[in-house]
């Protein structure tokens, strides 16, 4: 009989799995659950996972991560991925490679749950049961729902929301999505440890003002890697929602250092050295410290 390689590359799904039907190495597991992916029987897929995870871990742990959550998302079981990325963080393994695929199916978690949500045609019932949720990715679901409903409808919850909800990015979204559709009432939010009134009519979006235009112009023209420039406009605009509706405070040399340095510490850039940008700027390396501190806190509790 051909090798297993073979008849997959033959497409003989059928001969794969008689042929797998009693294998207890990791290898043969492996094609047969490709096979049975590949005759779309992903329950079947999963029971063989669950069955035999221990030969499985054994024989390739990142392929069966990449395999295991991509199934479960497959299913609609994101609950279930979750869980199970979780027990995978905590198994010992001895490279880098394998962390990053844990970080890149925590994104890929998110994502399919998101557009999984965000494909259905959602009735008010619906709005409110993903508002009331206490799951960042299903509220985001919700407040993207509440954009082409009205909104006074969702209100109440949208409000407790605003003040309750556990994440400064999920309030701060709230907020945004009554700002666009510019709520002439006075409404409570907690703005990072404080709770202020405001009035979401009277309030200037956040990215359209010209300090913000100004340093995405310089960070495009003075960071001449393409990846440090997106790494460091993501901070920015992260920092810009995490203050919201406060604006940011810097003076623009100090920020741009600050979003220079912090962007190549993430990034583990080889480039112009932090001290020596603060020093061709003129500005003080202690007070771009603090900066860069503050900017970290705003990511780090978004």
């Amino acid at each position: 009989m051909d090798s297993l390689k073979t008849l997959m590359e033959k497409k003989q799904y059928d001969l794969v799995l008689a042929a797998t039907e009693n294998s207890t190495d990791s290898g043969s597991l492996f094609f047969r659950i490709t096979a049975l992916l590949a005759t779309n029987k992903p329950n079947q897929a999963l029971d063989c996972i669950v069955t035999n995870r221990k030969i499985l871990e054994k024989g390739n742990l990142m392929i069966l991560i990449k395999i295991h959550i991509e199934v479960l998302c497959l299913l609609n079981k994101y609950d279930a991925a979750y869980a199970q990325l979780d027990y995978y963080k905590n198994l010992p393994y001895e490279n880098q490679q394998t962390e990053e695929t844990l970080k890149h199916y925590e994104k890929y978690i998110r994502e399919q749950e998101k557009n999984a949500y965000r494909g259905r045609n959602i009735d008010e019932e619906e709005v409110v049961k993903r508002l009331k949720s206490n799951k960042s990715t299903v509220v985001l679901t919700g407040l993207e729902a509440c954009r082409s409903k009205t909104v006074e409808v969702f209100l109440p919850y949208l409000e407790k929301i605003l003040l309750d909800f556990p994440m400064q990015a999920i309030r701060s979204f709230a907020l945004l999505l009554l700002v666009e559709k510019k709520l002439n009432k006075v409404v409570k939010f907690k703005h990072v440890n404080q709770v202020i009134e405001v009035n979401p009519s009277l309030l200037e979006p956040p990215f359209q003002d010209n300090q913000f235009a100004n340093t995405i112009r310089s960070i495009n023209s003075d960071f001449k890697d393409p990846s440090l420039s997106q790494n460091a406009l993501n901070i920015y605009s992260t920092y810009l929602i995490y203050i919201y509706p406060d604006k940011c405070k810097f003076n623009q040399k100090a920020l741009l250092c600050a979003l220079y340095g912090i962007a190549g510490e993430y990034l583990q850039s080889d480039g112009l050295a932090f001290e020596e940008k603060c020093i061709q700027e003129g500005e003080k390396l202690e007070d771009v410290k603090k900066i860069i501190e503050e900017l970290k806190e705003s990511i780090e509790t978004f």
